[in-house]
């Protein structure tokens, strides 16, 4: 049987790489134009109006507001392993 820590250090990782990256990568079609299907027209179109410094700037906020949330919410299950 796995130990709580082993537990939580594989939730981590599925949440790591199928919110953060997946979210990031999201980000970066919408930035980018390439959504399939139109999808998110509408923030494609903003980003278009955008300079890249601030794509840069919304990217980067994205980035720490994705970690600091996931960070906190992992670091809930951490709290209650006793």
């Amino acid at each position: 049987m796995r130990s709580n820590k082993e537990v939580l250090d594989n939730f981590g990782k599925l949440i790591i790489e199928n919110i953060y990256d997946d979210g990031l990568s999201s980000l970066n079609q919408i930035i980018t134009g390439t959504t399939a299907w139109g999808r998110n027209q509408d923030l494609v179109d903003f980003f278009k109006t955008l300079s890249d410094s601030d794509k840069q700037l919304m990217e980067n906020y994205a980035r720490t507001l994705l970690r600091v949330s996931l960070f906190a919410f992992l670091g809930i299950f951490e709290e209650q392993e006793d």
